[in-house]
């Protein structure tokens, strides 16, 4: 009997639903496969809200992190833009065509595609 795959879009989500912040709730939805600890995870905590490095929206930094310099890292983020305006958190919210929580389920989704080809 096969163990069933998390949903991570939806465990991001509910992290981003409460308590965590975007770069938190994409960490942490995918905390088992990346192998970071819990208090990695709440590291994360001052990535979000646009404080992570260069201003990158902190989903898809926690994103592009666990991706570890891979070969779909600038895919993931030339993606993410495409779908969002923009990599930086401070442009995608004044252009106000995604949400944070959008955001999260971008980033989510294709750190899923990614990680599944």
């Amino acid at each position: 009997m096969s163990v069933p795959t998390p949903d991570r879009v939806q465990l991001a989500r509910d992290g981003f639903a409460g308590p965590l912040n975007c770069a938190q709730a994409v960490a942490a939805a995918f905390r088992d496969l990346s192998g970071l600890t819990p208090e990695q995870v709440e590291d994360h905590k001052r990535n979000g809200g646009g404080r992570a490095p260069d201003g990158t929206c902190g989903a898809l930094f926690a994103g592009l992190e666990l991706l570890n310099d891979g070969p779909q890292l600038d895919a993931v983020a030339a993606q993410f833009a495409n779908h969002t305006g923009s990599t930086k958190c401070r442009e995608i919210r004044a252009a106000k065509l995604v949400s944070c929580a959008g955001c999260v389920d971008t980033a989510a989704t294709l750190l899923s595609i990614a990680l599944a080809s």
